[in-house]
């Protein structure tokens, strides 16, 4: 049973301290002692001195009316005064529970010799309650008359509280429905009868009454089920655990697999927790702290997979809780309950039937420590961890809830036991200095272990995008993945948020090519956070972007207070210590101007030429891929220069690698070098140093130093010779001149875009892509048995390949016989599949190509030619087809229009 001493709130603290010397007197009273209070002993001020009237005894009584731990500081005070005066004893009189160094005390001092501990005598409240019960100060606790008001419902009783009031002494306790504290009943603690004055609940309801929060359960003389129907119905609190996304591009907590980075802090966290279970840290409440979606649900989400997945022997549960679903005070032990039979199923602790019988401190609730105290003997941790804790701050409906958090986390610090609570705290929300959360927290510090996240590296934002880019199916265009990375500035949810754009742009239809050179359409994004907000929020925003960074506390005072939260928790105003600007620099501009900046290209190409890497390129095709050396042999280039070229023309988004094949990218309409040309000069034109240049020099020449400086500029990390930096300005310079971008003088460079590649490169690169000489690397037989059988339907390029047909399909395509889709299935037109049989279609296909015209022209002439005569890559050709056929290899001749 407990005591507690309420007054009104606004009442002096030592209200508190005069009802309980009061009731302290009554009872002095009954056992003949005379009572002076509030006496002043030399300089000294003392709560009571008391007289025997008897034996003239003096005993000097000190009365502590708190809730918070009492510190073994005032045992050791109160024996000094009783000393000092040489009185007969002292009495403590305290209403709540002793701290661990006090508890220490006591049980140190009750086994000294009787004639030195009946100098200090300690009332605790169960020997108060027992002391006012033999004097008939109080009734009993009426549990019976209590559980007669509960019977046919599914309701039981919490542990009793004896309250003390400036109105009169009651006898009150919790009533629970599930197992957690729903109701409050009030009696007469002078008769036992069930209190209905609704005066004097409304009284309590303006004190600092623990159970104030609760809603009462009246109960009349007349009808004792009076509001029983409400309290029976009550509905059980639904608790909701901390979830994840279903996939990587949804804004969720990354699921578990997803996660990256943070290798330190879920060390440090692992690790807190082994020092619990080892005894070597009393601390039990940490906090996960960092600004609004830099990954706190994450790391929570991930450490409960890392726990729950190796508990044994490890021996740690966490569950993990949501906080924005708390609607009423009962969350907070719903939750609780909720995890600690989650852990008891799992086989933590012992199977009990867990209740919140003690409201002040739940931990001491006689089944929660019955589980506790299993956990200790197997040397187990449960872990409870509230995500999004800044709720109930932000919002004055949720203050209850607030204050049931503060029981259990005082609980937990007293009992320093098996549990273990955290909390994921908002650094960047605001919190009103007069709310109690402002200085609990502060006041806490000292209590917790703290883990700040900061934002993410170079290199857990480039492990994210790689597991973007498996979700996708496809590579980012590497200017693309660029901008992602320098632009999500180390935030994660901003990554994710550009991330999820990026896909659903790409499901929409749009191409990488196309958002590259749409700067990737961020203007819908942009729309889309605006459209959100109210009148006073976009007034408030613009605010921000004309004077960012600006001061918080004068945007606070200009906006108010809800205004600036609500654009914080929407995530377009970023809060940086004292100051406020919105989320990204792009943005601010969006919303000042509505204009939105090309993506910026740096990189330099590595090509000796453009005539070389057209040459590469022109040896590419969209469908079979072709490696380094296959490109080099076929070139006649170093690898060395092949690989230089490869990762220019990767970087121009030309096109795609899979491993070690390379195959041009399938956006280019036509794969020739106007086709090539043409994407490549749509990257330089937003190249950095081409906007540098139309910027400054559209009229005075830049000459070569002005394009080293310029070059230096947008690689500031690049350490060159500056014989390097010469070689890389007359490259950019040759480059953006062939792509029609500057013109040259005698005097330097001067930007001018004549909106085409420059006219001496047309009729240089002009015409048809030059096609690779046929070989025909396989049987007319087997190109003709490839295409009936795509004519069925679509077949994965895999799939044709592990049945033999890979150069059958390579034949096809160079055809135009069939397609590759982007899903990875060839797929033969709807215009090959009927009009002509398989055969006719190959043949005449294959009568354009060059290789083959010049034979046929001369079959057509009547010529018996054999293989050799007509070089040595139409003979290897035309002598594998006519083996195939006929198995002569005598001569090939011209018949029926056909080659026989």
């Amino acid at each position: 049973m407990l005591i507690e001493v309420i007054t009104e709130l606004n009442a002096p603290n030592t209200d508190k301290g005069n009802l309980l010397e009061n009731l302290a007197s009554e009872f002095l009273r009954t056992q003949g002692y005379e009572v002076s209070s509030q006496v002043r002993v030399a300089a000294s001020e003392l709560d009571l001195l008391c007289e025997h009237k008897v034996s003239k005894k003096q005993i000097y009584v000190e009365c502590k009316a708190h809730k918070d731990n009492l510190s073994a500081k005032v045992l050791v005070n109160l024996l000094g005064t009783v000393d000092l005066h040489e009185y007969s004893e002292g009495w403590l009189v305290s209403t709540g529970p002793l701290g661990r160094d006090a508890k220490g005390f006591v049980e140190k001092w009750e086994n000294k010799p009787p004639e030195k501990r009946e100098k200090l005598s300690i009332y605790s409240p169960d020997r108060i309650l027992n002391a006012l019960l033999d004097a008939k100060i109080i009734s009993s606790k009426p549990e019976s008359k209590a559980q007669e008001m509960l019977s046919g419902h599914d309701l039981s009783l919490g542990k009793w509280i004896l309250l003390i009031t400036p109105w009169g002494k009651y006898w009150t306790c919790p009533v629970l429905k599930a197992g957690v504290p729903k109701f409050t009943s009030f009696f007469d603690a002078l008769n036992g009868k069930p209190v209905t004055d609704e005066e004097f609940i409304d009284r309590v309801k303006l004190t600092d009454f623990s159970l104030k929060n609760l809603e009462p359960f009246v109960a009349s003389s007349h009808d004792a089920r009076q509001g029983n129907d409400n309290a029976g119905g009550a509905k059980s609190t639904a608790v909701v655990e901390v979830e994840y996304g279903e996939k990587w591009f949804d804004y969720r907590p990354a699921r578990p697999e997803h996660f990256v980075g943070r290798k330190n802090e879920q060390r440090e966290l692992l690790q807190f927790f082994t020092n619990i279970k080892n005894g070597k840290t009393n601390t039990r409440v940490f906090a996960i702290k960092g600004d609004s979606g830099i990954g706190k649900s994450s790391l929570i989400a991930r450490i409960r997979d890392v726990t729950n997945k190796s508990q044994k022997p490890n021996n740690l549960f966490l569950y993990a809780v949501d906080v924005r679903a708390a609607n009423d005070s009962s969350y907070i032990y719903s939750s609780l309950l909720a995890a600690l039979r989650s852990a008891s199923l799992d086989g933590f602790g012992s199977k009990e039937e867990f209740e919140v019988t003690d409201y002040i401190d739940p931990l001491q609730s006689e089944s929660i420590k019955s589980f506790l105290d299993g956990c200790e003997r197997k040397r187990e941790i449960v872990i409870i961890v509230f995500d999004q804790f800044e709720e109930l701050y932000s919002k004055a409906e949720l203050f209850s809830v607030f204050e049931e958090v503060k029981k259990l986390m005082f609980s937990t610090i007293a009992a320093s036991s098996s549990i273990v609570l955290g909390f994921a705290w908002k650094t960047d929300s605001t919190v009103p200095q007069d709310h109690p959360a402002y200085h609990m927290w502060h006041q806490l510090s000292d209590h917790r272990f703290e883990i700040l996240l900061k934002p993410f590296s170079h290199s857990d934002a480039e492990q994210s995008l790689r597991i973007f880019e498996n979700e996708l199916g496809e590579k980012i265009r590497p200017e693309l993945r660029k901008y992602l990375l320098e632009n999500s500035q180390g935030y994660p949810w901003l990554l994710k948020k550009l991330c999820i754009h990026f896909y659903e742009q790409l499901r929409s239809g749009i191409s990488q090519q196309q958002m590259a050179n749409r700067s990737l359409d961020i203007s819908s994004l942009f729309d889309q956070d605006l459209n959100h907000l109210t009148d006073a929020e976009m007034v408030c925003l613009k605010l921000v972007a004309q004077n960012a960074p600006m001061d918080w506390y004068e945007v606070l005072e200009i906006a108010g207070h809800e205004v600036v939260q609500s654009l914080q928790n929407k995530r377009v105003l970023i809060k940086h210590g004292d100051k406020l600007n919105l989320y990204w620099d792009i943005f601010k501009n969006y919303v000042l101007s509505g204009i939105i900046p090309s993506i910026p290209f740096t990189y330099i190409p590595q090509s000796p030429s453009l005539n070389a890497l057209l040459h590469v390129s022109l040896e590419l095709d969209d469908a079979e891929g072709k490696s380094i050396k296959e490109l080099a042999d076929s070139s006649k280039l170093q690898e060395s220069t092949v690989r230089n070229i490869i990762h220019d023309l990767e970087q121009f988004g030309v096109i795609y690698i899979s491993k070690s094949d390379i195959t041009i990218d399938n956006h280019l309409s036509n794969l020739n070098a106007r086709s090539i040309l043409s994407s490549i000069r749509l990257v330089f034109k937003r190249h950095a140093l081409t906007e540098i240049l139309k910027k400054n020099n559209s009229v005075k020449p830049a000459n070569t130093d002005q394009l080293i400086n310029y070059l230096k500029s947008i690689n500031p990390t690049a350490q060159y010779h500056i014989r390097t930096w010469t070689t890389y300005s007359k490259r950019m310079s040759a480059w953006l001149h062939a792509f029609g971008l500057i013109t040259q003088t005698t005097s330097g460079i001067i930007y001018s875009d004549i909106g085409d590649i420059a006219g001496d490169d047309i009729k240089k690169w002009s015409g048809e892509r030059k096609r690779i000489v046929f070989l025909g690397d396989t049987s007319p037989v087997k190109v003709v048995e490839a295409l009936d059988l795509l004519k069925m339907g679509a077949k994965a390029q895999v799939s044709m390949k592990n049945m033999g047909y890979r150069n059958a399909c390579a034949v096809l395509y160079r055809f135009r016989l069939l397609e590759l889709t982007t899903a990875g299935e060839y797929r033969v037109p709807e215009c090959n599949i009927t009009g002509r049989s398989s055969m006719e279609a190959v043949w005449e296909e294959a009568s354009k190509e060059e290789s083959l015209k010049l034979v046929i022209n001369k079959l057509k002439e009547g010529t018996l030619i054999k293989p050799l005569q007509i070089g040595e890559f139409v003979a290897e050709s035309f002598g594998r087809t006519w083996k195939k056929l006929h198995g002569n290899e005598s001569g090939i001749a011209f018949a029926n229009g056909h080659c026989g």
